[in-house]
């Protein structure tokens, strides 16, 4: 799924993702690694396989032809320390060559120094090719950017009494809004305006709605 924004390409893919053309970057937002031990050791239950899963599938992503740099839009890690962060920490040292940029959100409370020992830069924001990396979006931008932040997601209604609420990608003339990478993040539905683009992600593809 292809589209221009503010001069630049872009390629929504499959995992809740986001190709930039121009800069061979994979842009993904809200991870929050460390999120489903955070809540087991509060006593809140969570399946046991999701931080697994959310590294299996950005291994997958990270395989994307021509790949040179992660840009993450902030919240990579959610709360306190744990094995998880030691996993992704691995996960990104298998990919080297790749660079790794960090926008700071607001969970992002990881020391500066394991951030430099894992070699990912971390900016509270940035600007690349007229469009500004930003994690909380502004409510009404005055110039083209990328943020995460609310995890939007779109519901979709059918015949009869169906409906699926799912994690979207939304894209208007100045802003685009990335839907939370991690699979333990919670969702909040938006409301799609006129000339505004929507991609959903259902499973392992990617749909314009």
């Amino acid at each position: 799924m292809e589209f221009e924004f503010a001069g630049n390409h872009f390629r929504a893919i499959p995992g809740k993702a986001l190709y930039w053309e121009e800069e061979s970057a994979l842009l993904i937002s809200d991870l929050h690694i460390g999120k489903t031990q955070h809540f087991r050791k509060n006593g809140i239950p969570v399946p046991v396989l999701a931080a697994d899963k959310n590294l299996e599938k950005l291994h997958a992503l990270l395989e994307f032809p021509e790949l040179k740099e992660v840009i993450m839009v902030g919240d990579l890690f959610h709360s306190d320390m744990n094995q998880e962060w030691e996993h992704f920490v691995e996960l990104r040292k298998h990919y080297a060559s790749v660079r790794w940029t960090l926008i700071r959100g607001n969970h992002d409370r990881i020391p500066a120094y394991l951030l430099k020992e894992a070699q990912i830069e971390a900016l509270h924001k940035t600007e690349r090719n007229g469009i500004e990396l930003i994690h909380e979006p502004e409510e009404n931008p005055s110039k083209p950017s990328i943020s995460g932040h609310i995890h939007p997601a779109i519901t979709l209604r059918g015949k009869g009494r169906w409906s699926e609420t799912l994690p979207c990608l939304a894209v208007s003339s100045l802003q685009i809004l990335l839907p939370a990478f991690g699979s333990f993040t919670g969702k909040q539905v938006i409301q799609a305006h006129e000339g505004q683009r929507i991609f959903v992600f259902p499973g392992n593809s990617v749909l314009e709605v």
